[in-house]
C-alpha cells in the first residue's frame, strides 16, 4: 500500500500510512484471532480518541516481550481494518447503498483527521518511555492506515457501485493490499 499524495492530509500521515508490517508469529497468531498479547489502541470510533493500554493477556515488558506485544497488536488492528472493509461491503448492495456509505465514510474521514492531527502534534513533543513512545506512535500508524484506507475506498466509490465490486473483488483496495514483509 503506497499512499497517493493528498494535500489535504499531512506529510506524516502519508508517512506513517505506508509503514510496512512484518509478519512474525506474534502477528499471525493476533490475525488469525488466536490468544496473542496485544494492545487496545481506542481507535476505531470514528472521533477517537487514542488511548492505548495492555489487554487482559499482555504480559511482562521485557524488551523482546514489548516487540512480539506490537507485532501481535498488528495482527489484530489488520484483522479489524479488513473485518471493516467487508462489514462494508455486506451494506453496500446498490448504487443507492454504496451511496448513502459514502457519506458516511467522508464525515468519518473529515472527523478522524482532525483527531489524528491534533494526536500527531502531540505526538511530535511527547516525553515518556520507551513503551509509551512506541505505543502512541502505533496508534497514530493505524489511525493513518484507517484514514488512507477509507480514502482509497472513497476514490472506488465515487466512480461507481460497480466499480467498488470490481475492485472489491480483485482485491485492489488499500485494505486489501497492506505491505506485510514476510518474516522467518
Amino acid at each position: 500500500m503506497e499512499p497517493d499524495i493528498d494535500t489535504r492530509f499531512p506529510p506524516s500521515l502519508h508517512r506513517k500510512a505506508s509503514y510496512k508490517l512484518r509478519s512474525t508469529p506474534d502477528f499471525i497468531k493476533a490475525y488469525q484471532g488466536l490468544s496473542s498479547p496485544t494492545l487496545i489502541l481506542g481507535i476505531w470510533e470514528p472521533q477517537y480518541l487514542p488511548i492505548v493500554f495492555p489487554d487482559t493477556t499482555a504480559h511482562a515488558r521485557s524488551p523482546s516481550n514489548i516487540l512480539d506485544i506490537l507485532h501481535g497488536t498488528n495482527g489484530h488492528q489488520l484483522r479489524l481494518l479488513e473485518e471493516q472493509g467487508r462489514e462494508r461491503h455486506k451494506l453496500s448492495t446498490d448504487d443507492k447503498t454504496s451511496g448513502e456509505l459514502l457519506q458516511r465514510m467522508l464525515e468519518e474521514i473529515d472527523m478522524r483527521l482532525s483527531t489524528w492531527i491534533i494526536k500527531d502534534r502531540e505526538f511530535a513533543q511527547l516525553e515518556g518511555s520507551g513503551w509509551e513512545v512506541m505505543t502512541a506512535e502505533l496508534a497514530l500508524e493505524w489511525g493513518a492506515k484507517i484514514i488512507h484506507c477509507l480514502r482509497d475506498e472513497i476514490r472506488v466509490r465515487e466512480i461507481g457501485h460497480a466499480n467498488y465490486l470490481e475492485a472489491y473483488e480483485g482485491g485492489r483496495l488499500a485494505w486489501q493490499s497492506i505491505d506485510v514483509i514476510l518474516c522467518n
